[in-house]
Parts: C-alpha cells; structure tokens; sequence
C-alpha cells in the first residue's frame, strides 16, 4: 500500500538573507538598458479541412495557421502590443561547435532579467532601443543603440515594412579633407541595390532621401523613385543595409514563476520576483524578406 512521503521538517529555520527587490530595482534604472517589449499571442485563424467520413476539423486545433492570414501571415502568432521597458542583461552564453566545424554561426543567447510587473512568455521579442537612465531618456540620439542588419526582399508595393524596423541615427564623423572639422551625418540605410523583374542586377546604387525614404515607422517608401523612374518594379528584387534595433526572441524561461515570503510586523507577506528570460538573436543566419 502506497504512503504519503512527508519531508522532515528541521526543528527551528534559520533567517535566509530575502532578496531586496527595490536596490535590483534601482541597479535596473540605474544601468540596465531600454528595450521595446513586444508581447505575441496565438493567431486564432485556421482553414477547415474535410476529409470523407470525417467530421470538418478546424487546422487551428492542429496547430496550422492560414497561410494567407492577414495578421500573422501563416506563423500562427502574431505581435499585439509593444511596450519601452527598462531590463538588466545578466548573463551571456554561446557554443562554438557548428562555427567551429562549419563555418556558421555561433549559437548563443543572452540573458534579461525584467522587473516582476513585466511577465515575459516565450516567442516574445526584446529590442534594445538604449542604454541606462529611464525609458523616456535613453532613447534620445545619444543612447540609440543599432546595428547594421542585410536582407533581400521582393517589392511588392509603394510603402512596405522591413524585416526591422529602419532606424535613422546620427553619427560624429570627420569632414572631408579636414577631419578635425566635426560632420554630423544622419542616415538609416547604408546601402540599397535592385535588380529588374527577371534576375539581372542594375548597377546604379539607390541613395536614401533621392530613390526612397524611410518613414516614422521605419519603412521603405519608394515614391521619391516612382517618380524619378528609379524604383525597382513591383516584382523585382533588391538588397539593402539598414540600421537596426538590435532584436532578441525569447526562447527560455529559466525561472518562469519565482515569489519569496517576507515577515513584516508579524505579517507574512508575498513578494513577486523578477523575471527571467534567454534570448536568441532574431536575425541569426537571415537575410531574406519573411
């Protein structure tokens, strides 16, 4: 007959040291960075198959999305809202054996550790926006944060969205045949060239604020080369190099739910912890349009 398997309990419990939430809170403000919290959620959209004697089955029970979904695009989940929060990267790990063996990239991850109002899920994204100070500062020209990312893409319509979000920054740079002169350069995009409709590449590079422009939204507007007959057509090709957020995607939850009791005054009271989360690089080994 099977017994119940009580664990022992000491005669006294000693005093642990409690984590003091507030000083991580303020180590957080402090010199943690800002990134765009970007919360997903399950697509509900999903074809119906019928099969003969069977009853129709909804392919969303099965976890198949519709590919020609307007809001998640045939992933099955989809980015509702998104949010400037302040985190702490705590850690940071990475295997070298496929860049080792072949040539590839090194997987890694790095870890957040986000405040305990902030319930992150897997398959949510991180993009550091800025480093240190509060949200609403870091964010300014001088803390941007970016990075340089490649992809090609199909045109398929005046104004389209990027894999990123393009990001226009600032840069000190020296003026040309004086270098001690201080030129302040601003751009979004690096580089942009097209190819036509059946594959040929056109040599003429296409220049930020003449072929195209980049939007508040950080989008490709091709009205500036529509009219000047510079824009590849619909259907054609391009690469471009843009700046960038650099963007994580959340595929651990090393400690999902995590809480600790405190006695104050006599009262027991509970206290929620911070979060954990390891993140990949989003754009790892892509380059192309999803």
């Amino acid at each position: 007959m099977s017994q119940p398997l009580v664990a022992r309990r000491p005669d006294k419990v000693q005093r642990s040291a409690d984590f003091v939430s507030q000083g991580f809170r303020d180590e957080i403000f402090a010199s943690g960075v800002v990134v765009n919290w970007s919360r997903t959620t399950r697509c509900p959209c999903g074809e119906v198959h019928v099969l003969a004697s069977v009853s129709p089955v909804e392919s969303a029970a099965l976890g198949e999305a519709r590919t020609d979904c307007a809001r998640c695009r045939g992933r099955g989940s989809y980015v509702y809202r998104t949010d400037l929060i302040n985190v702490q990267v705590t850690g940071a790990s990475h295997t070298d054996d496929v860049a080792t063996t072949a040539g590839g990239f090194a997987h890694g991850a790095v870890r957040f550790t986000l405040l305990s109002e902030h319930p992150i899920r897997l398959y949510d994204r991180l993009a550091i926006v800025g480093s240190k100070g509060p949200a609403e500062v870091s964010v300014s020209a001088a803390n941007k944060l970016v990075v340089p990312y490649v992809e090609r893409r199909v045109r398929r319509a005046t104004i389209e969205a990027l894999r990123f979000p393009a990001v226009p920054t600032t840069f000190g740079l020296g003026t040309p045949g004086d270098p001690t002169v201080l030129l302040n350069t601003t751009y979004a995009v690096d580089y942009c060239v097209a190819a036509t409709t059946g594959g040929v590449i056109v040599d003429d590079e296409l220049a930020e604020n003449v072929d195209f422009a980049i939007t508040a939204d950080g989008d490709i507007d091709w009205a500036l080369g529509v009219a000047r007959g510079t824009a590849p057509a619909v259907g054609a090709r391009y690469a471009i190099r843009y700046l960038c957020h650099p963007s994580y995607l959340v595929r651990s939850l090393p400690f999902a739910h995590r809480a600790q009791t405190q006695q104050f005054k006599g009262q027991i009271q509970l206290s929620r912890l911070n979060f954990c989360a390891d993140a990949w690089p989003e754009w790892l080994g892509e380059d192309t349009q999803p």
